[in-house]
């Protein structure tokens, strides 16, 4: 019998979640069970059952192939024209989705925080997958196989009633499919997240390498850095001092930085623990990548501010200053070689001087700015200046409105007028301090 059908993408919902198309057919016969067309509109069905069912996770067709198998005939009545059917639905995952679930699943609630990633880690999430996994292997049986999951639709094809044209009417039981999907689809989601994250910190972390393999090229960058830690790898046996470094309080990036060892005497560590505990910024000097991988070394430092509280010499513009030049023309500390305290001053030539060097026989009034006292001695009081240089005083020659007055100094941030500075052997010394020089 040659029968004409042409497939009308009309589709109602009918009664019991059936859902009917429209076959137009040349003939008064109902079409048989296996005719391609009726085939195609029982599939059509069953993918829009399962999609309604599945919701926004994804569409049934990314997630597995679907095939019908096997359609016969299981009744016909003469008398209505209508042909009783079976087929079996035959759906399998695509390769992809069957690999992530078969890793997932078995100890999916132990691994599900590095499963599904920060985006989709909420506890809700986390439930419908374990309800949707658990109802697919009571439906199933058992563990997901490697083969096809069969799901029987029944479906007849009848003459429209008053009219001349087919009803293809289907009903699928989605109970184990759906559930299978929908632990595919989040998986799958949760997969593709992750992978978009990954994607947009590589591309980050390439644009950040770029830009510090720029800088670091160019011999000037300089920037404050606040000390989140001071970090190992055997620094101190190679010479050298070690931190961890945030360009900001609120970062959570940290960067492994090193500085010759030299550079940083065992009173200027004081310093650096003090900005540490204080979270204060220190500004570094010409730095540029080390020779260990994922480190950046810097040829000096600096913790001088102006009246602002800005970092001088990682102002804009301070770059285009010779760094070698001005540690040159630093003086020489107590604690340390020139050139080691010289990289830890800034040397700002717009900015009032810690202290200069002075002539042996020549005293001058210098303005400083304090960082901290103490004793250093029975009848000594130390004054540590920002440019990491020790004062010594007399106790005697301090009264109380001078410690007051320091104090105010402290606090402020504001330089101090230190009086009668002389230098002799290394040290540095004060007769006394007052606001203004």
């Amino acid at each position: 019998m040659n029968i004409q059908l042409k497939l009308t993408r009309v589709a109602t919902v009918a009664a019991g979640c059936a859902v009917a198309v429209l076959l137009a057919a040349c003939s008064p016969e109902a079409p048989p069970c296996t005719e391609a067309s009726a085939l195609e509109a029982v599939r059509d069905i069953a993918l829009q059952q399962i999609e309604e069912k599945l919701g926004a996770e994804a569409k049934p067709q990314e997630l597995a192939s679907f095939t019908l198998e096997g359609a016969h005939l299981t009744g016909y009545d003469e008398k209505l024209k209508v042909r009783s059917c079976s087929v079996s639905l035959d759906m399998k995952l695509s390769a992809e989705r069957q690999k992530e679930v078969s890793e997932a699943m078995p100890n999916f609630e132990r691994n599900a925080a590095s499963l599904l990633g920060s985006a989709m880690r909420a506890d809700a999430k986390v439930q419908q997958i374990i309800s949707d996994w658990t109802q697919f292997l009571i439906w199933n049986g058992g563990p997901l196989g490697t083969g096809p999951i069969l799901s029987k639709i029944d479906y007849r094809i009848q003459r429209q009633e008053g009219g001349k044209d087919f009803q293809v009417v289907a009903r699928i039981d989605p109970a184990g499919v759906v559930p299978l999907l929908r632990t595919a689809g989040s998986i799958a989601a949760a997969q593709r997240q992750q992978a978009e994250s990954r994607a947009k910190v590589e591309q980050v972390a390439a644009a950040r390498k770029a830009e510090i393999d720029r800088l670091s090229a160019s011999g000037k960058w300089r920037k404050p850095v606040y000390v989140y830690s001071f970090a190992g790898n055997n620094c101190y046996a190679r010479n050298r001092f070690c931190f961890e470094g945030r360009d900001s309080l609120q970062s959570e990036d940290r960067t492994n930085y090193e500085i010759d060892l030299a550079k940083v005497s065992p009173e200027q560590r004081g310093i650096w623990k003090q900005f540490h505990d204080t979270q204060q910024p220190i500004c570094l000097v010409n730095i540029h990548r080390a020779d260990t991988p994922a480190v950046l070394t810097a040829q000096g430092w600096s913790t001088f501010k102006n009246e602002n509280g800005e970092l001088v010499d990682c102002l804009p513009g301070a770059e285009n200053t010779d760094w070698n030049a001005l540690v040159s023309k630093a003086p020489q500390a107590q604690s340390g070689p020139a050139k080691a305290v010289a990289a830890a001053v800034p040397a700002s030539a717009t900015q009032p001087p810690v202290s200069g060097t002075l002539a042996k026989e020549a005293a001058r009034n210098l303005s400083a700015v304090i960082q901290r006292y103490a004793p250093c001695g029975n009848e000594a009081m130390c004054l540590y200046t920002a440019r990491a240089n020790k004062v010594l005083m007399n106790i005697a020659a301090l009264s109380k409105q001078d410690i007051a007055l320091i104090d105010d100094a402290i606090k402020s941030r504001e330089p101090l007028c230190l009086r009668d500075v002389t230098q002799a052997g290394g040290e540095y010394a004060a007769e006394g301090v007052t606001l203004h020089c």
